[in-house]
């Protein structure tokens, strides 16, 4: 009875420390610049694209500058460590505050995508924040795997810190989680679903 206690506590312990400690994060300048483009193709074309790497990260944002993205324009960011994208209009750059989402990886496909002749348009890209070594570390108590797929609508992940929330007023948009998540300004930017 004493070893399963200890080996239970142990494996408590272990989770309790493995707890979403402040991100390791770090902002590199760019100076990528699309110039501008003018699509001439009779169908949707990739007019501009660009892979941002950065070979230490386990996951990254990136931040625009001067970017117009005209009618018909659209700018989409991909991971290429598993594929989740992520598609900007003009009006949901801004929404994002012109960053893009956090993707998982070292590397990110940014492309411009025209539709047949849409108005002229542009992207730059001014940095990249990656977070290191944050998700290295993955493993299940005992090895057996005995968790159930569920889903809420409501509940999430902060990003970059990793923590869960819970949206608890949508029209306020107001967000429910534990309070070391939030101690650091720049560790709570994003609330990501369907995680």
């Amino acid at each position: 009875m004493r070893l399963a206690f200890l080996t239970a506590f142990m494996c408590i312990t272990a989770v309790a420390t493995a707890q979403t400690s402040t991100p390791d994060l770090s902002t590199r300048h760019l100076d990528i610049a699309s110039g501008v483009l003018v699509s001439d193709a009779a169908a949707p074309t990739v007019a501009f694209s660009t892979i941002v790497s950065d070979p230490a990260a386990s996951s990254m944002q990136l931040a625009f500058g001067r970017t117009k993205l005209s009618h018909g324009t659209v700018l989409r960011l991909t991971s290429l460590a598993d594929g989740a994208s992520q598609h900007h209009t003009a009006s949901t750059l801004r929404q994002w505050s012109h960053h893009s989402a956090w993707f998982n990886g070292p590397h990110v496909l940014v492309e411009l995508v025209m539709d047949a002749g849409s108005p002229p348009s542009h992207v730059t890209i001014v940095s990249a924040t990656s977070m290191r070594g944050v998700f290295e570390s993955r493993s299940i108590c005992f090895g057996d795997d005995d968790r159930v797929l569920s889903d809420d609508a409501r509940s999430g992940r902060l990003a970059p810190i990793g923590c869960s929330a819970w949206l608890i007023d949508d029209p306020a948009r107001q967000f429910l989680t534990a309070g070391h998540c939030v101690d650091g300004a720049d560790y709570a930017e994003v609330m990501e679903f369907n995680v």
